[in-house]
């Protein structure tokens, strides 16, 4: 059983997706404990297309270059917990959770342009 995760990185104005099939809490977690964490649990993700958002289970966004981050999981408890832990590894940053995963992210990433 997976437990797919979709994470998508903005820099410089370009949009870098990720997948991992067992990455949809750990997208969460990993901002919990800053940026350094968030490029470790980088490090097992392939990039990817877009995640059919009927099969995403949990994503994030981080968009560098405008300071917003998006959340999105199945595990609300672990979002409801998380959620003030990541606003405080990100001083500075708008933390926004999102209902409709994937298809937020992409939304988001198409009205930048």
């Amino acid at each position: 059983m997976s437990d797919r995760g979709e994470r998508v990185v903005i820099r410089n104005a370009l949009a870098t997706r990720y997948y991992w099939p067992f990455g949809a809490t750990s997208c969460v977690e990993s901002l919990v404990a800053g940026e350094g964490s968030m490029k470790q649990d980088l490090t097992r993700c392939e990039i990817s297309d877009w995640l059919n958002p009927r099969f995403c289970e949990g994503g994030s966004l981080v968009d560098f270059d405008e300071r917003n981050i998006l959340l999105y999981c199945w595990d609300r408890t672990l979002l409801a917990e998380a959620y003030p832990k990541i606003k405080e590894s990100w001083p500075g940053w708008n933390v926004l959770i999102v209902k409709e995963g994937a298809e937020d992210f992409e939304c988001y990433v198409y009205s930048r342009k």
